[in-house]
């Protein structure tokens, strides 16, 4: 009995793998830091390539003739138009080319864009310059709905998706 309180007093005092078990403990939180960390930044970089480019389809139908369009006011646009078409490809590929990729692998569906428009009452002339003449200005909003797939969402019992919504409106000026 003397032996074996001997052998348990030596094994209490000690100390070779009390590293080996700190790590084990602390392994699966910078495990789950590191992949949040990297998930986080692919969330910022997609964020912002899909408002660079809704932003970009916005500006370019700002430009196009308002008869191509089929741009009238209170609010209606040629959903069909050449123009349109070419807008939510330039949101979804970054180019007005459907050869391209598109900017994001995971956003594929042109049903996720929409172009409406809005009309700005100007009868009082209270924007002046170019649009001094004009009764009502047409603003032109391109909106996108992106769901982004998250790489780790089963580590954390979330969502397997994400879903931002990125909208981009200004005043048309084309002809």
């Amino acid at each position: 009995m003397n032996r074996i309180m001997k052998h348990l007093a030596r094994l209490w005092r000690a100390r070779g793998g009390i590293a080996a078990v700190e790590f084990a403990i602390i392994l699966p939180l910078l495990v789950l830091l590191l992949f949040g960390t990297i998930e986080i930044g692919r969330i910022l970089f997609d964020y912002q390539a899909a408002s660079k480019s809704v932003r970009d389809a916005t500006r370019y139908l700002t430009r196009i003739d308002a008869g191509l369009l089929g741009l009238a006011c209170p609010g209606t646009i040629n959903g069909a138009a050449a123009a349109v078409i070419e807008a939510k490809n330039l949101a979804m590929r970054g180019t007005v080319d459907t050869s391209k990729p598109f900017l994001l692998g995971y956003w594929t569906d042109p049903n996720t864009v929409s172009v409406t428009v809005s009309c700005i009452d100007n009868s009082g002339a209270i924007y002046q310059g170019f649009y001094a003449d004009v009764a009502e200005i047409p603003n032109i909003t391109v909106s996108a709905t992106v769901s982004l797939p998250l790489m780790n969402g089963w580590l954390l019992g979330l969502a397997d998706t994400l879903s931002f919504t990125i909208s981009h409106k200004e005043a048309h000026f084309g002809q």
